[in-house]
């Protein structure tokens, strides 16, 4: 209900006003974020999930929260992954478009995989691109493990892996083959 009240210039007023007090009041009970993102839906957001005002709700939540409680501060990464595992956030993430949002947080997750240092044949996994079959080309997720694999790369020389390197030793030769060819079409 206040999401469509803070749609209309009429009723942005009272929204804004009622956002205010859903803050304070989710503040005085002590919620956590991770609780306020069931509360808000996010994980049923998909593709426009960071233009969403239950996002915009969520985040100003959670910036509230991190004042309130400096000790137990929380980025909007970390509560995403506590919130729904890896796996959920993941599951996010791919269904994410490109908006500006989207971008922040896909690249604070790349950061956030960079302090584990997992090798990019690993994340490869991680992220089910292995999985992917004839599909891989088209997943948004293989951007995101591109610029993990850069940025891993850049980071870590000794260790540098090319994204063929990795799709052969994932599906081998043949499989490769067939998976490109689908992506051409």
């Amino acid at each position: 209900m206040t999401v469509a009240a803070m749609k209309n210039a009429n009723t942005k007023e009272i929204a804004t006003t009622l956002e205010a007090a859903q803050i304070k009041s989710w503040l005085s009970g002590a919620f956590s974020p991770i609780q306020i993102m069931d509360t808000q839906k996010l994980s049923k957001a998909g593709a426009g999930l960071f233009d969403s005002p239950q996002f915009a709700t969520w985040s100003n939540y959670l910036t509230a929260y991190n004042k309130k409680y400096p000790k137990e501060q929380l980025t909007v990464i970390e509560a995403f992954t506590k919130g729904y595992g890896e796996e959920g956030a993941i599951k996010i993430l791919g269904s994410l478009d490109d908006g500006p949002g989207a971008t922040k947080f896909k690249d604070e997750m790349v950061k956030a995989w960079m302090t584990d240092l997992d090798h990019p044949a690993n994340m490869f996994k991680r992220l089910k691109l292995n999985e992917a079959g004839d599909d891989l080309l088209t997943s948004s997720l293989l951007s995101i493990w591109t610029r993990y694999m850069k940025a891993f790369n850049e980071q870590n020389p000794f260790a540098e892996t090319t994204m063929i390197q990795t799709l052969t030793k994932s599906y081998g030769d043949e499989k490769l083959a067939t998976i490109i060819q689908a992506g051409t079409k």
